[in-house]
């Protein structure tokens, strides 16, 4: 799988700044397999891997929040095989998680070192 990424990333310079994006356009076998299940359909939103909004407001050190498709954080496998530890494609990848999620996520960083998220 080949990919094409546009990023901004939000950040607390300015009321400008606040706001960012991420695109992730993917074109290959991979994509097709993360996109296979789509209930619209393979073709709908083919080579769309991610694609969100984020706004950073804030509260104390940055509570981000983001809306869109985001590439779940769940499972034991991931989309690119070069990040990928345990590059199979086997069941845990294909049947147990779901490829992607479509809605809110939140993320707040404590520190360097700590930051929770949620997704709904």
């Amino acid at each position: 799988m080949v990919e094409l990424i546009l990023d901004k990333a939000p950040d607390a310079s300015g009321p400008a700044g606040r706001t960012g994006y991420h695109v992730a356009l993917g074109y290959g076998d991979g994509i097709n397999v993360v996109n296979s299940f789509d209930p619209a359909g393979i073709n709908f939103a083919r080579n769309l891997k991610e694609a969100y909004l984020s706004y950073l407001a804030p509260v104390g050190k940055g509570l981000q929040i983001d809306f869109g498709k985001f590439v779940t954080p769940m499972g034991a496998e991931v989309i690119e095989s070069k990040d990928n530890w345990n590059y199979s494609r086997g069941m845990l990848f294909t049947w147990a998680i779901p490829f992607y999620h479509f809605g809110l996520r939140a993320k707040y960083t404590f520190n360097d070192k700590a930051a929770l998220t949620g997704t709904w």
